[in-house]
């Protein structure tokens, strides 16, 4: 057959009307099986008419491009396209070799051995399940106005979904992509889209994704889950105003979210990652930040088997959650400048490393309750504004530590031991002590002030009295002494104040000022009663109180003077002694945290 036969022997399309729509772009009528066999037959006839041999190969294709496409209607109206209807066309008419049709009970029911090429045409919902396409399909710029279906198809070449919009639900699980797959720019005007239990052997192209939703109805969603992706996942400058589901998938590649929102949530529970993920509010690599952070509401890596990289930069998050998950050998689980109100890596297994980097006070709450560190952690330029337990202020004490970063080892030190003592207390035992230190310095200030030292001393021994009834009270109502020894709480509450477990130096030479002054005050009161001047202003009593601060001095007198001397005032002489060596060496401990 050569070019004039086919002239004089076209096919007819006389039926077929041209409508031209509301776009304004003209597209041609196909409402029927029939009418759709018959397009492809006339395409394939100019495609022949077309064909120069001399210059390129002649491979025949599906041409249904800006066409309007049903294969049945309901009153009248367009309501859905199957190919199943199109087979069965083919096999009563035309018989096409470009399908084959397997019937039902098959692995794939359909096969389709030539390219599709349906580009910028409205397909009324289509139905292509269990189908094999030997070759490319593309359906670039169409529309599905209805359900879109391609569940367990096999794509062996590369498809093309760019630019589509899907109006109703898409399904695209159980699925084989050999090839790339595109989607960038398509529009989901829809409730649900699956691609669960698919595997992807080539790169996923998905980004500027939209999302339109009906907000009468509940949580919308995209499902990834039980899928596996080979290669690489762009999902890059998209909006997720859905749960976006990855769990129990594998990751063989890498994913980016360059400039990617998830304003529900996003999940990878029981996932394997093998590849690099990256979360970056970063328009391309090197890029300074040029608008919003990345803005995630949840994420979850419950369960996750890290073996891979994930970073997250500029992100603003407001709960990360990693339990349960697995960060093995080599891999590495990044934070770096981001806000995050929530950090949980509860009963982590980390064996990689995990870093937080440059995140400033920008966590909110963090804990690795339970967790489980045999790798690195470390953190720099970041501090959590709550540790939520003890385990989570030792495992960053002991990373820092470890890594020979002793400033911020004794930071979390110093939290690790305010957190233990509120194990024991709540926090109540401790205000208490404050209270007391409180009226005992008021106290002695009334006493210089009014000079009436023994009623001060039965007014302060009343409130003191009050305060250690509710102590008492508080101890029995906790059952404090059956379960802690006294000794270890009064040390933790010294330590806190004063040094701050080690942090303050000025807190230690206020405490061993404050002691020297006090004691020594309260020893000149004991041994000479209440003068009519400042006991500073005698000169033997500010000799006195110059040598009081060394330590040896003053002990033989005491003991050698016991006429004058009572036993009170030796013990107050004594417990000063006590406590200005104790403000001494808090002092020097402190400073200790510079000398690396």
């Amino acid at each position: 057959m050569n070019k004039k036969d086919l002239l004089i022997e076209r096919t007819s399309i006389s039926d077929i009307k041209e409508i031209k729509g509301e776009d304004g772009v003209s597209r041609h009528e196909l409402n029927t099986p029939t009418k759709i066999i018959v397009w492809i037959k006339y395409q394939f006839e100019q495609q022949e008419i077309d064909y120069n041999k001399e210059y390129r190969p002649f491979s025949k294709r599906i041409d249904l491009s800006n066409c309007i496409i049903n294969t049945s209607s309901i009153g009248g109206k367009p309501s859905l396209k199957n190919l199943s209807d199109i087979l069965k066309a083919n096999d009563k008419g035309e018989k096409l070799d470009c399908f084959i049709n397997n019937g039902f009970g098959n692995k794939y029911n359909h096969e389709v051995k030539v390219k599709i090429d349906c580009r910028n045409s409205l397909i009324h919902s289509g139905f292509f399940q269990n189908t094999k396409f030997h070759e490319s399909v593309n359906f670039e710029d169409s529309t599905f106005d209805g359900y879109a279906s391609f569940s367990n198809c096999l794509f062996t070449k590369y498809a093309n979904f760019q630019n589509v919009k899907f109006i109703r639900n898409s399904n695209f699980d159980r699925c084989i992509f050999n090839e790339d797959v595109y989607f960038n720019k398509v529009i989901f005007d829809t409730h649900e889209v699956s691609f669960d239990n698919s595997i992807f052997k080539g790169n996923f192209h998905g980004q500027s994704i939209e999302f339109k939703t009906d907000p009468r109805r509940d949580t919308p969603f995209i499902d990834f889950r039980y899928s596996e992706f080979h290669k690489d996942v762009d999902l890059s400058y998209s909006k997720f105003n859905r749960a976006c589901y990855f769990g129990d998938a594998k990751f063989h590649g890498n994913i980016l979210f360059r400039k990617t929102h998830f304003e529900v949530s996003i999940c990878f529970y029981d996932t394997v990652i093998g590849g690099n993920i990256l979360f970056t509010a970063h328009s391309k690599e090197g890029d300074s930040l040029d608008g919003t952070p990345n803005i995630i509401k949840t994420i979850t890596f419950r369960g996750a088997k890290i073996s891979g990289r994930i970073d997250f930069e500029n992100c603003e998050i407001d709960i990360l959650e990693a339990c349960f998950a697995h960060i093995q050998k080599g891999a590495l689980f990044r934070i770096y400048e981001s806000k995050i109100k929530r950090l949980d890596f509860t009963s982590v297994y980390n064996d990689g490393a995990i870093m937080l980097e440059d995140n400033q006070d920008d966590i909110e709450e963090i804990t690795f309750k339970s967790a489980l560190n045999t790798g690195l952690i470390e953190v720099e330029n970041t501090n959590a504004k709550t540790i939520l337990d003890r385990k989570t202020a030792r495992l960053l004490k002991d990373s820092a530590f470890k890594s020979g970063n002793n400033i911020d080892g004794l930071n979390y030190k110093a939290k690790e031991m305010a957190l233990y003592r509120n194990e024991l207390t709540d926090g109540n035992y401790f205000r208490e002590i404050l209270r007391l230190i409180f009226l005992t310095i008021v106290a002695v200030l009334i006493i210089y002030i009014t000079r009436h030292f023994y009623s001060v001393i039965i007014s302060y021994l009343i409130l003191s009295a009050l305060t250690c009834t509710s102590l008492s009270k508080w101890f029995v109502n906790r059952s404090i002494f059956k379960s802690y020894p006294i000794g270890e709480l009064l040390l933790l509450n010294l330590n806190t104040i004063s040094n701050k477990n080690g942090l303050s130096w000025f807190r230690g030479l206020t405490f061993t000022l404050v002691a020297w002054i006090l004691f020594y005050g309260l020893f000149i009161m004991s041994r000479d009663g209440i003068g009519d001047v400042f006991f500073l202003s005698i000169e033997t009593n500010r000799e006195g109180f110059i040598n009081y601060l060394w330590l040896p001095s003053g002990l033989k007198d005491l003991f050698n003077d016991s006429k004058t001397t009572s036993w009170l005032s030796s013990s107050i002489f004594i417990l000063g002694k006590i406590a200005i060596a104790y403000g001494i060496y808090q002092t020097i401990t402190a400073f200790r945290k510079y000398k690396n």
